[in-house]
């Protein structure tokens, strides 16, 4: 992907203030694969200290979308049709790096794998995210 695009759209995804709320950090986003970055904070844990499954969704999410982002045509965007997400560890704290890799772009659906991993490179979560391509 050329490198502005790829500026733009890291730019787009951490402008948002979810993202920021979340302390998102987008570390590559090229060619089907992206990899992003947060540091557990207490805030986003659940009632018994462990990161909440819906900042795993979401960050999910986010590396789903940038990994379709980064081989789509300029002008379209992706939203999430299908998640399977599968929590294998609670995660109290530390860092989380997500990764998303493009498995089959077509015109219509692009689907993306997804790995979440701990601070010692022990995967947390696996899923697959069917994104729509719209115009």
């Amino acid at each position: 992907m050329e490198s502005d695009k790829m500026s733009r759209i890291v730019e787009l995804f951490e402008s948002q203030p979810y993202h920021q709320y979340l302390g998102l950090k987008v570390i590559e986003c090229s060619d089907g694969i992206s990899q992003i970055q947060i540091n557990i904070r207490p805030e986003l844990c659940n009632p018994v200290g462990t990161l909440h499954g819906g900042i795993i969704y979401s960050l999910c999410a986010v590396a789903s979308s940038l990994a379709s982002l980064s081989i789509i045509d300029d002008g379209k965007y992706t939203v999430a049709s299908d998640f399977n997400i599968s929590v294998l560890k609670a995660v109290p704290s530390g860092k989380l790096t997500v990764v998303g890799k493009v498995l089959k772009a077509g015109k219509r659906l692009v689907f993306v794998e997804v790995t979440v991993y701990d601070e010692q490179s022990v995967v947390c979560a696996i899923g697959r995210v069917t994104k729509t391509v719209l115009p």
